[in-house]
């Protein structure tokens, strides 16, 4: 598949379609046999199957292609397919839908270099946080709930650098770290998040920020990101 993709961006006319810097993710359902071990239901298709996890590069052809069980939030696997890449082509910035985004993963995005630029659904439920109490916007000051802990920020940078060169080792795979996030996140009792969302250099745009990753020891349980030797 790298030297497909490899050999393609050779000609020409790819070349006016983008400039192989954006990609985006996007799940297919795919109808499967049901007594298989990988296939279930999904309730929005009605059909057995599982989900095909695309990443499309905008100059028209697939880059990865990774297959995951029906219900799972696709945003978990949306950086394993850039992660695996090993062509040419190394988007920059990332499109998807509301299943693509999560704020651990907004988090890793932005550790990890990548833009995630998804469509959101129900951005009203959305909290956003300011970098400090006294900033105020214009136009969408109301749409800010919280304040951004730098103390926090600054205490478990050292954290979020280790899972970051480990996922960028090979160590572990963007899906488990967002994965344990995620799990964090859905825990009962609830344990506060420490993904927030925060202004961009006082602009308009807005991307997510880690406070504390959710192996920080001094505030969140411990969980493994390492896959057992």
């Amino acid at each position: 598949m790298v030297d497909v993709i490899n050999q393609y961006v050779r000609f020409p006319l790819p070349r006016h379609w983008g400039g192989s810097r954006t990609a985006i993710a996007d799940g297919t359902h795919v109808k499967l046999h049901e007594n298989n071990l990988i296939g279930s239901r999904h309730i929005r298709y009605g059909g057995y199957g599982g989900i095909a996890y695309h990443h499309i590069a905008n100059t028209y052809i697939a880059l990865f292609t990774s297959f995951i069980s029906c219900g799972v939030w696709e945003a978990v696997y949306i950086l394993d397919g850039l992660m695996k890449n090993r062509s040419a082509i190394q988007p920059e910035t990332l499109h998807a839908d509301t299943q693509g985004q999560s704020e651990p993963v907004f988090g890793l995005c932005r550790l990890l270099g990548i833009k995630l630029m998804p469509r959101m659904r129900g951005l009203s439920d959305t909290v956003f946080y300011r970098p400090t109490k006294t900033i105020r916007y214009q136009h969408i000051d109301a749409l800010f709930g919280g304040e951004i802990d730098w103390e926090l920020i600054a205490t478990h940078a050292r954290d979020l650098v280790q899972v970051v060169l480990s996922i960028q080792a090979g160590v572990v795979m963007p899906s488990h770290a967002a994965a344990k996030a995620r799990h964090i996140q859905s825990s009962q009792p609830p344990v506060p998040s420490s993904w927030r969302i925060a202004s961009s250099e006082g602009s308009g745009r807005l991307h997510t920020r880690l406070d504390t990753p959710p192996f920080s020891r001094p505030h969140h349980p411990v969980f493994p990101i390492a896959p057992p030797k």
